[in-house]
C-alpha cells in the first residue's frame, strides 16, 4: 500500500446514541429520544462550521461517522450531517465517507438515502454469525439481519461494505468462530475487520477471565488462514481486505495523518496537538472547547502505530532502541526491502514487544 494522501486529513464524527449496552462495550453511547438526537446534529453542524473556518485551506479526504450507532440517527439526520460537512470542509475528489451501522431494521429506503448524501462506504457489526453469540454479546440482532443488512446496502449502489466481527469470545470453540470468518467471506464485502475480545476493566464482561493465550492464537491464525484463502489481503493486525479497498480513514491513525475529531469523547490530531473532547454530551451541546492531550505524531508514536500495519515502518526509523534483531532471529519480525514489520507470529504478542522496542 502506497501512501499517496498523507497531506490530506480525515474528520471523525462520534455519534453516541445507540438502541442499548453491549455488554463488552466501553465506548460512550446513550439512548436518545429524536429531541435529543435534533440537538445533537444541531451541535455537530454548529462545530463543524467552526473548524471549516479554523481549518480554512486544510483538504480531507475521509469522513468517518462511529459510535455508538450512527444509524439510530436515521436516513434523513445522518445525511443532514454529512452534507453538512462536505459543505464546511474542502473535500478530494473520490473522498472515502462512511457510517458504522448494526444491522437491523432501519427505515425504507435508508441506504438509497444515505448514499444520496454522499456515503459510499459502510461497516456493519455483525460481530459473529451464530444466534447464541449474538445473545451472549447482547446484540439484538439475527444472523439474518446481518445477511440482509449487507444485501440492502450493496443493492442501493453503497458496493464497499466492511464487515466486523469478534473473535475469543467466553466458551467460543474454533469450529464455530472458523464458521462465523467462512459465513463473512461468502457475503463477498470489500473489507473485514475481526477484533480479539478485550474484557475491558468497568463493563459487564470486565470480570471475565480471557481465553487461555494458546486457543486464542489459534483462532487468530485459523482466521488468518480462511480470510487469505478467501481472498483478502490482511493490511494491519485486525483488518483485512480486497487489493484497494483498506479502510482508507482508519489508515491516516496507523500512519498518524491529521485527523478532526468531533463530538462527546471524539479525538482529533491536528498540527502536530492531539486533543479531546469529554464523554459528556451536554458540555459538547453547550459549545464546550476540545481538550488539549498533548503533542503527537512523536517518533515512538509512529513506531507503535506503524507497526500494527503489514507494511510495517522503515527498518531505519528514528526511535528503535536496536533490539528488533533477536525478535527478527526469533520469527516475530521480519526485514525486508528496508522495512521493518511484524509476522503473523508476531502480531499476537506486538504489544509486549512493542513496549521493549521503544
Amino acid at each position: 500500500m502506497e501512501n499517496k494522501d498523507s497531506d490530506l486529513m480525515g474528520i471523525y464524527v462520534h455519534v453516541p446514541f445507540c438502541d442499548g449496552k453491549c455488554p463488552y462495550c466501553d465506548f460512550y453511547s446513550l439512548r436518545g429520544s429524536g429531541a435529543d438526537m435534533d440537538r445533537y446534529v444541531s451541535a455537530v453542524k454548529r462545530s463543524m462550521a467552526e473548524w471549516g473556518e479554523r481549518l480554512a485551506g486544510k483538504k480531507a479526504d475521509t469522513l468517518y461517522f462511529g459510535g455508538g450507532t450512527p444509524s439510530v440517527l436515521g436516513g434523513k439526520r445522518l445525511s443532514e450531517l454529512a452534507k453538512a460537512a462536505l459543505e464546511c470542509f474542502d473535500f478530494a475528489g473520490g473522498s472515502e465517507v462512511t457510517a458504522e451501522v448494526n444491522p437491523g431494521v432501519h427505515e425504507d429506503g435508508f441506504f438509497g438515502i444515505i448514499a444520496e448524501a454522499g456515503f459510499n462506504r459502510i461497516s456493519v457489526g455483525i460481530q459473529s454469525f451464530c444466534e447464541d453469540e449474538l445473545k451472549l454479546l447482547g446484540r439484538r440482532h439475527s444472523v439474518g439481519d446481518g445477511v440482509n443488512t449487507v444485501t440492502a446496502a450493496v443493492e442501493a449502489g453503497i458496493k464497499n461494505v466492511s464487515v466486523d466481527l469478534m473473535i475469543n469470545l467466553p466458551g467460543q470453540t474454533l469450529e464455530k468462530m472458523a464458521e462465523s470468518v467462512r459465513r463473512a467471506a461468502e457475503l463477498n464485502p470489500a473489507h473485514i475487520s475481526v477484533y480479539m475480545l478485550k474484557n475491558e476493566p468497568g463493563t459487564p464482561f470486565g470480570s471475565i477471565p480471557p481465553m487461555d493465550g494458546d486457543e486464542a492464537a489459534e483462532q487468530y491464525e485459523t482466521m488468518c488462514d480462511i480470510l487469505e484463502r478467501s481472498g483478502f489481503v490482511q493490511y494491519e493486525i485486525s483488518n483485512f481486505a480486497r487489493p484497494g479497498f483498506e479502510s482508507r480513514h482508519n489508515l491516516k491513525y496507523w500512519r498518524c495523518g491529521e485527523y478532526l475529531g468531533i463530538g462527546p469523547s471524539a479525538h482529533g490530531f491536528i498540527n502536530g496537538r492531539r486533543f479531546f473532547y469529554p464523554r459528556d454530551m451536554e458540555a459538547f451541546e453547550n459549545g464546550c472547547a476540545p481538550e488539549d492531550e498533548g503533542e503527537g505524531g512523536t517518533e515512538s508514536e509512529k513506531i507503535m502505530t506503524g507497526l500494527r500495519l503489514s507494511e510495517g515502518i522503515p527498518a531505519d526509523s528514528p526511535g528503535l532502541c536496536g533490539k528488533e534483531d533477536k525478535y527478527i532471529a526469533a520469527g516475530f519480525m521480519k526485514k525486508e526491502n528496508g522495512r521493518l514489520s511484524f509476522t503473523r507470529k508476531g502480531f499476537l504478542v506486538s504489544n509486549s514487544i512493542l513496549a521493549d522496542l521503544i
